[in-house]
């Protein structure tokens, strides 16, 4: 599929869109920590829409993958960018869905949308997770952070390490969710495993607990990790989302 472009003031987010016609709901799918659009589960999400009548916008964040700007530090910034795509297609309503860090930004994303938001779908959600991670900070990241203004770990991940600067963990603190209530205006579907050594299920049982919405559930599968790429775990998002979608549905004829 043919790589896209918003032009932004300050430079070019990439994406891809897979468009029907007939249909006037679509899909944004939001990547988690250094994750791009191309990535294994944002591909199943596409292809559940192409068989399900539904549009799907997967992109890359500001400083990730095609798009462009620096360093990946603001969890602001790609909420803002979140909004932005949805103005591009007045006539569509959204269905949010992201996976860790992505979850978090759907969140707030939600919220700021609300009635154009039909349906939440937060996946291993990294909610507040630069504010855990600045707790957890060695004595020599802590050092880092004061005289360099960033920090580099190692991840399972990518070869290269990660680097996280001052500016996103100060950015983060701007979104904090677990101290407040969220109003959402659309039916939410939360999942974690049991078994994520990355994130916590409890944060996403804390997010789940703050959450205002007509309708929502909560899973937490024994057997899942934090990527949800399994074929156990494709299956529960495959579920998620057809639950989400009949009961937008169900809303539309009532």
């Amino acid at each position: 599929m043919k790589i896209k472009y918003f032009q932004l003031p300050y430079g070019k987010i990439a994406y891809k869109h897979f468009d029907t016609p007939s249909s006037s709901l679509t899909l944004i799918y939001q990547n988690g920590f250094h994750s791009i659009m191309d990535g294994e589960k944002s591909l199943y999400l596409e292809s559940w829409c192409k068989e399900n009548n539904t549009n799907c916008i997967r992109w890359d964040y500001s400083g990730y993958g095609q798009s462009e700007l620096g360093l990946p530090d603001s969890i602001t910034r790609w909420v803002n960018e979140t909004i932005y795509i949805t103005k591009q297609f007045e006539n569509q309503n959204f269905i949010l869905a992201g996976s860790s860090m992505g979850a978090w930004i759907s969140l707030l994303a939600a919220e700021k949308l609300q009635e154009r938001c039909k349906a939440l779908l937060c996946i291993a959600g990294a909610f507040d997770f630069t504010e855990k991670l600045a707790y957890k900070l060695s004595p020599d990241q802590k050092m880092d952070l004061l005289e360099k203004g960033y920090f580099d770990f190692p991840t399972e991940y990518d070869e290269r390490p990660y680097r996280i600067t001052q500016k996103f963990i100060d950015d983060g603190k701007k979104s904090i969710i677990l101290d407040r209530k969220v109003k959402l205006q659309c039916p939410a579907i939360f999942l974690h495993g049991a078994k994520d050594n990355h994130i916590p299920h409890q944060l996403s049982q804390a997010a789940f607990g703050l959450i205002d919405a007509p309708w929502k559930d909560i899973h937490i599968d024994p057997n899942e990790e934090h990527r949800f790429s399994s074929a156990n775990g494709l299956y529960l998002i495959k579920g998620a989302i057809s639950k989400l979608k009949k009961n937008i549905c169900k809303q539309k004829n009532t």
